[in-house]
């Protein structure tokens, strides 16, 4: 199991979490198994997204796929976890 972590800082979570919940890039046809979303109780538009892959591969893959709307999405830094 792998894990990709995405830190974000949004202007508005509410607007982000509808693109979200729209989900345009295909995370289940990318491998995405599970995700989870965490807020800053002090600073609501910084949240990291948890997002779970079956392969440290498949985390990476998807990484790139996400490259063309980094900046836009108000994503910040990443980083891929292997569970060990």
């Amino acid at each position: 199991m792998a894990i990709l972590q995405i830190e974000y800082h949004v202007p508005d979570f509410d607007e982000w979490k509808a693109m979200f919940d729209q989900d345009p890039m295909g995370r289940a046809t990318h491998g995405v198994t599970e995700h989870m979303i965490f807020r800053s109780p002090h600073d609501p538009g910084h949240l990291l997204l948890m997002l779970e892959f079956d392969s440290v591969d498949r985390a990476s893959a998807f990484r790139e796929v996400l490259a063309p709307v980094w900046e836009i999405s108000g994503a910040g830094r990443s980083w891929i976890l292997d569970h060990s």
